[in-house]
């Protein structure tokens, strides 16, 4: 398991077999947060603002392509 913030999935090995695997793609990030809005109890408001979302999601993302860049995968954003 990851640190908090950073999932469950073993990132390295997952890439390596994507890359191994040449799948072709697309790959989707899917974003579950706590304290957001509480979708967990139908909630539709946010509970933060739009733009820490941004920059949470933007960090999340460069991370993820940080990670397909180690194990030599190209991203395309």
């Amino acid at each position: 398991m990851g640190a908090h913030g950073e999932g469950t999935v073993k990132r390295a090995h997952f890439f390596e077999i994507i890359k191994a695997s040449k799948f072709p793609g697309p790959l989707q990030m899917h974003y579950e947060y706590a304290g957001l809005g509480g979708a967990e109890k139908s909630g539709t408001k946010l509970g933060i603002s739009k733009d820490q979302l941004k920059s949470i999601m933007r960090r999340n993302l460069n991370f993820i392509k940080e990670q397909m860049k180690k194990v030599g995968l190209a991203t395309t954003v």
